[in-house]
């Protein structure tokens, strides 16, 4: 089985792209982050360490851009990200923290060596058991493993519309949204879930044509070749056109959700 799944591996190379058309965290999400990583100091006092926080699929540093200003300089984070092209942009970004091309199924660290494992909209892209006996081996006892994502607000009836067309592309595709991840942690012996919330998400908007490229930024859109790509954008386009919008000022309703789960 290869380390990175074929349609992230096409979908997710522009990192310019991909930083400029996705939403960031909200500060309340953020801080159920630093809550729960905070949680782990009473567990980590007996173990000698190299890692605070082990960002798994840190992309181009969305995430990691919100959460580093609230730690202090001493903490050791550890940005690992499979695509070379997003990488660039990971560095560009966070220039002050240590970050290499890295997959959840190889993590170059020594055992019980890492307190949390933080994973930013990309779980689901890697929740197998391979991935999840490497994340438990460099965990301690008692560590982390802290997953988040935004998610649209389906419920608006053009957001839904649009989901209608995507469901198509993503046949086949690991999604946040089927949780068919959460399953995978739920039957693996060596975690348990701890916490789940789920939160107002970002305020996310923009005109027409920055909607646009945020849908082209999916992964299931970006693998596409120019003539199916160009095809499925224009039917959301003109879903956001008969929904009589506001082209210069769209707003894509939010919310996020975490999920925590320790190492047993």
């Amino acid at each position: 089985m290869e380390a990175v799944h074929k349609t992230a591996k096409s979908g997710f190379t522009q990192g310019n792209e991909y930083d400029q058309a996705r939403p960031s965290y909200t500060d309340a999400l953020v801080q159920e982050v630093l809550s729960a990583i905070k949680e782990t100091e009473e567990h980590s006092k007996d173990f000698i360490f190299k890692v605070d926080i082990l960002e798994l699929g840190a992309g181009t540093g969305k995430f990691t851009q919100k959460i580093l200003p609230l730690f202090e300089k001493n903490c050791r984070y550890l940005a690992t990200e499979p695509s070379e092209g997003f990488l660039a942009k990971l560095k560009e970004n966070c220039p002050n923290i240590e970050s290499q091309i890295g997959s959840a199924e190889q993590i170059s660290l020594p055992d019980n060596s890492v307190k949390n494992v933080v994973c930013a909209q990309c779980f689901h892209w890697f929740a197998t058991d391979v991935s999840l006996k490497e994340i438990h081996r460099v965990l301690i006892p008692g560590g982390k493993l802290i997953m988040i994502w935004n998610h649209k607000d389906w419920s608006v009836p053009w957001v839904e519309k649009i989901e209608d067309i995507l469901n198509e592309y993503y046949k086949g595709v690991p999604r946040a949204l089927n949780y068919d991840w959460k399953t995978v942690v739920e039957n693996f012996k060596g975690f348990a879930f701890n916490d789940h919330k789920i939160l107002p998400g970002v305020h996310f908007q923009g005109p027409s044509d920055a909607i646009i490229a945020h849908y082209s930024s999916l992964s299931v859109i970006a693998s596409l070749d120019p003539t199916s790509k160009a095809a499925v954008l224009d039917k959301i386009r003109s879903i956001i056109q008969e929904a009589d919008l506001a082209f210069d000022n769209i707003n894509i309703p939010m919310k996020s959700e975490m999920y925590c789960c320790h190492k047993e």
